[in-house]
This record gives structure tokens, sequence and C-alpha cells, in this order.
């Protein structure tokens, strides 16, 4: 019975370790103020196909800090658009960039993840 009780504390601290350790997610917006309709990306390190009316309808986004996202052209975020936006938690406009209106997927992760 002792075992069990270990073994399940065990598991509810492991639990709470990737709860806490979450980022907040990126949000993407349709107008280069942050503004307009958003799309909310978590930093999960999953390629991320924005939703049919946002397709290449992408002008700003706001990255956590701590947070980077990789932008992509096509579905599968196999053809890079901007690789490593960094999170500052502000408004980032694409348009210096000249991304706008081109994103399709995203990619977005926790920057500690890759000393992990």
């Amino acid at each position: 019975m002792l075992s069990y009780k270990i073994l399940v504390l065990a598991l509810l601290s492991y639990g709470a370790k990737n709860v806490v350790a979450a980022k907040p997610p990126a949000t993407l917006f349709t107008e280069e103020t942050c503004l307009g309709d958003s799309f909310e990306v978590a930093a999960d390190g999953k390629c991320v196909l924005l939703p049919e009316n946002l397709q290449k309808d992408i002008s700003a986004a706001e990255v956590p800090e701590d947070v980077v996202c990789d932008f992509y052209t096509d579905e599968k975020c196999n053809e890079p658009l901007w690789i490593g936006m960094e999170g500052e938690d502000k408004c980032m406009s694409f348009s210096p960039l000249e991304i706008s209106n081109k994103t399709v997927s995203v990619h977005c992760y926790d920057a500690d993840s890759i000393y992990d």
C-alpha cells in the first residue's frame, strides 16, 4: 500500500511540474496593430495549420517571452517563411519583414526546451 501512495505522489508531482512549465500561447492577428481577428498557437512544438479563413491573412503576432515561433507558407511546416521569431511580449508587425499575408502554418515552442 505504501508503494502505491508513493507512485501516486510521484505522478502528481510530475504532472504539476508540467503544468507549471507550460508557456502562454502566441497570438496571431490579421491587422498590423495586433487587432482584428486573432488565433492562439500553443508553445507545444507542434505544427499548427491556421484555420482556412486566416491562412495568408496574418499581419502581426504577440509572442510571449521565452517562446519562439516559426512561420511557414505550406500546410505541414516544411516551407519556411520566418524562422525564430522570439517572444518580446509586444506586438510585432510582419510588414517590415515583408511576410504579411503569407502564413499558412505555425510552429511555436518553449525557448528553454531547445536546451533540455
